[in-house]
């Protein structure tokens, strides 16, 4: 049986990389014990890429999962906004994690 895709989209830049990187490892850790299959930002971009590259990398893995994970302060973040307002278009199923 296939697990649904689900894209994890918060807040990367404006904060220490690693606290990141672990917020984000943690969701995708509890999203596949729950049943998805996790796409993780954190494993599609390196640290040292532009914004903008992590943008379109992100984006373009988003469309093709079935629904999308905001994190606590996603809000707070222009890049996971895009990516909510793109999900919405797209009509994905949009669920949040407050820790």
């Amino acid at each position: 049986m296939s697990r649904s895709k689900l894209f994890i989209s918060g807040p990367i830049s404006g904060r220490p990389y690693k606290e990141a990187a672990i917020h984000f490892n943690s969701a995708a850790t509890l999203a596949y014990q729950i049943g998805f299959d996790p796409v993780n930002p954190i494993q599609l971009c390196r640290p040292d890429w532009a914004w903008w590259r992590c943008m379109a990398v992100c984006l373009w893995h988003l469309l093709w999962c079935d629904s999308v994970l905001f994190l606590r302060g996603w809000d707070l973040s222009r890049g996971a906004r895009i990516e909510h307002r793109v999900a919405e278009i797209l009509g994905k199923l949009i669920m949040y994690l407050e820790d």
